[in-house]
């Protein structure tokens, strides 16, 4: 028995490690579920922090703000001048209509708004191509000025005119002979034409077109009975075409196709669309420049990702680039 003792003390000890062992993995999975929900309560606590401070924030703008509402639309469209009417609507929480007069900005000019039926309107033109801001509502009263701040941005070559995106997927590749360069596009171009707004518009054409220091070189057609075979158009396919912005048109084309251009010129590549108004939608796919050595800088090959997009009149005359936008970026 007296030497079976330490065998069984060792069996006893062991045991009790291994309960103990048992015991801590329990305690420190105890522990992490506490650290968890400690965490998790913390991240709660937070949100409500920064809900009651929004809450608190905007209920203190509400409080200051002047007006109970305010409403814009636009009116009558001006094609030849490219203007449209701009509708304004403002309904201050507190006013005396014998005593109150009230000034709209926009584009830093002033427009004077008329009391109807407890709201104040004001109707005036803005441009259809360029966008708006409406900056303030002043209301004068007794020789005192109340400014109540808008900061709001109104963009109407959204709605009244279409939309060309492009997208290029894929790889280009160049070589050069005695007096030219050739650039070789190899991948997919996406093209989509949609109108917002809930106007319709008539497109008469879409074309792929190759430009050398600007004059026209190349063009192919992705409308009509002169259609690029390599094209998939998804939509209408009739010569004319209506776009919506429920209904866009879209196509799908296996661009490739050599394109030469002599040294020390440019050579451009864009998608063009043409309505029924005469207008030119005009989106650049890619850009390569050769200098007098045939040397071909490939820095602008595919640039159609970022939409680089101009709209020209019936004349040829450039009436917006995205460019010189800089609400477009």
């Amino acid at each position: 028995m007296k030497q079976k003792l330490p065998i069984i003390i060792s069996v006893f000890s062991c045991l009790l490690a291994l309960l103990c062992m048992v015991r801590i993995v329990n305690l420190q999975n105890q522990l992490r579920s506490m650290e968890n929900n400690l965490n998790n309560s913390i991240l709660i606590l937070r949100n409500d922090i920064n809900n009651i401070s929004s809450n608190v924030s905007y209920q203190l703008e509400e409080q200051d703000n002047l007006l109970s509402s305010s409403d814009f639309s636009f009116g009558l469209a001006d094609w030849k001048n490219f203007t449209v009417e701009l509708n304004c609507t403002v309904t201050p929480k507190e006013f005396r209509p014998e005593e109150t007069s009230v000034v709209l900005v926009c584009n830093g000019e002033e427009h004077p708004m008329t009391l109807r039926s407890g709201a104040y309107a004001a109707t005036f033109p803005i441009s259809m191509l360029e966008g708006s801001t409406i900056t303030e509502v002043r209301f004068l009263e007794n020789g005192n000025i109340r400014i109540q701040n808008m900061d709001r941005s109104i963009y109407p070559r959204d709605q009244y005119f279409p939309n060309l995106y492009t997208s290029f997927s894929g790889s280009g590749s160049g070589k050069k002979d005695s007096s030219t360069c050739t650039w070789t596009y190899n991948g997919t171009l996406y093209i989509t034409a949609e109108q917002k707004g809930g106007l319709n518009s008539s497109i008469e054409a879409l074309d792929l077109v190759q430009y050398n220091n600007g004059e026209e070189v190349t063009r192919s057609s992705f409308l009509g009975q002169d259609k690029d075979d390599n094209s998939v158009v998804f939509g209408q396919k009739n010569p004319a075409v209506t776009i919506t912005n429920q209904d866009p048109l879209e196509v799908q084309y296996e661009l490739q196709q050599d394109y030469t251009f002599p040294f020390g010129s440019t050579m451009e590549l864009y998608v063009e669309m043409s309505d029924s108004r005469g207008f030119t939608y005009r989106a650049l796919v890619g850009r390569l420049s050769a200098s007098a050595e045939g040397e071909v800088n490939d820095d602008e090959q595919f640039v159609g990702w970022d939409n680089r997009y101009w709209i020209l009149d019936e004349n040829g005359q450039l009436l917006y680039s995205s460019l010189d936008d800089p609400a477009y970026y």
